[in-house]
């Protein structure tokens, strides 16, 4: 599900899908950390590998992660 974030990781958009399938109202989304969203194991490797490619390249296609 795509989403936009900011250059410290804070959710910027997200998609009223997004919404739906998470059941999270907006507010409690928007202006929050990604990576809180994230199952520990998925934390770790957005926070080692994901977000700085991300960083890097400026996006990342076809990285999966786990949502809680």
């Amino acid at each position: 599900m795509m989403h936009s974030i900011d250059e410290d990781g804070i959710f910027l958009k997200v998609p009223p899908r997004w919404l739906s399938a998470m059941g999270d109202p907006a507010d409690e989304v928007i202006g929050h950390q990604f990576t809180d969203f994230l199952t520990e194991e998925c934390r770790i490797q957005a926070l080692s590998d994901g977000l700085p490619l991300f960083w890097e390249a400026g996006r990342v296609h076809g990285s999966s992660y786990r949502l809680t």
